[in-house]
């Protein structure tokens, strides 16, 4: 272990010089032996982790970094507005789908934006929630067309881009067009 300690020279006049000491030597300056150690501080806070959510009413919404709520019936991983205290999840607007051929034709491949067990919606507002496979990895593909929001097939000329292999036959609709209904009040807000 090295640290430095500042030392009063005598000779040096009114100064303090820094003097670099070690474990096993000492750069002029005896060093005493260790006192006791000190006593043990406060315990720390039990019973909850450090961030915790409460709603208007005071009640328990979650314990976790971001207001967030797991569907134990689905395994559904929905969001909570900390303004209203309802459920939503994914953006709201409709999803590029890319193909690997240049008439975006067969199975459409989609950028792997989201966690599995999100719901998000592929055609914006009104639309069903579908939610990515559990098993579903990002791999390149080389796309040669894409179509977006204005349902137009568009080239690529060859260029490669990540994508997650999410072929609209292995999307799964939660068969949901609203998000469950939230039994939290709004505004949400972190106690201690």
């Amino acid at each position: 272990m090295r640290w430095v300690v500042w030392i009063a020279c005598g000779a040096c006049g009114p100064h303090l010089t820094a003097r670099e000491v070690t474990e096993d030597t000492c750069a002029g300056c005896p060093i005493g032996p260790s006192g006791p150690p000190g006593p043990a501080g406060p315990a720390g806070a039990t019973g909850h982790l450090p961030y915790r959510w409460v709603d208007a009413t005071g009640a328990l919404v979650t314990e976790s970094p971001e207001p967030m709520w797991i569907d134990p019936a689905t395994g559904y991983v929905w969001k909570i507005d900390a303004e209203t205290g309802e459920y939503w999840s994914g953006p709201e607007m409709p999803q590029v789908r890319w193909y690997d051929n240049a008439s975006c034709q067969g199975s459409a491949w989609f950028e792997s934006v989201f966690l599995p067990r999100v719901p998000f919606r592929m055609d914006g507002p009104g639309s069903t929630y579908f939610v990515r496979p559990d098993s579903v990895t990002l791999e390149p593909i080389q796309a040669d067309a894409f179509v977006a929001a204005a349902g137009v097939c568009t080239s690529t000329a060859g260029a490669v881009f990540m994508a997650g292999v999410l072929g609209e036959f292995k999307l799964v609709s939660t068969g949901l067009v609203e998000p469950p209904p939230s039994p939290w009040v709004g505004p949400l807000r972190l106690e201690p």
